[in-house]
């Protein structure tokens, strides 16, 4: 009895969890959208890496550029790094920030660079 109790435990805590991430990820949304038509400067392309779920970091800075004038293009989670070379390749862009808890960005930029993405740079 007690370990399906703490199973239940368990299972609530991430239930939870992901209650609150949906609701700040709602409200960040929000606010980025309504901040975006006052913004005028460089466009940021925002995207997780491949295999990346947690976006709650990068909408957090994005709020953040957003505050200091950046306009922002936001690709979401779990990117395929092609696209990213596709949209920098179409679209005028001033910086790409590309967010993960792995361990693959090394991977991640070899990619874009052996894409031809210009003016790559690790920061």
């Amino acid at each position: 009895m007690f370990i399906y109790n703490a199973h239940i435990i368990i299972y609530q805590a991430r239930s939870h969890r992901a209650i609150l991430t949906a609701y700040l990820r709602n409200k960040i949304g929000a606010r980025m959208h309504h901040a975006s038509t006052r913004t005028q400067g460089q466009r940021l392309l925002l995207a997780c890496l491949p295999g990346e779920h947690h976006k709650l970091g990068i909408l957090l800075f994005g709020l953040s550029a957003l505050a200091r004038g950046y306009r922002l293009l936001y690709l979401g989670a779990d990117l395929p790094l092609a696209q990213v070379a596709r949209v920098v390749g179409s679209v005028d862009i001033g910086g790409v920030l590309l967010s993960g808890t792995t361990t693959e960005l090394q991977a991640a930029l070899a990619i874009l660079a052996d894409a031809g993405v210009p003016g790559l740079r690790l920061r």
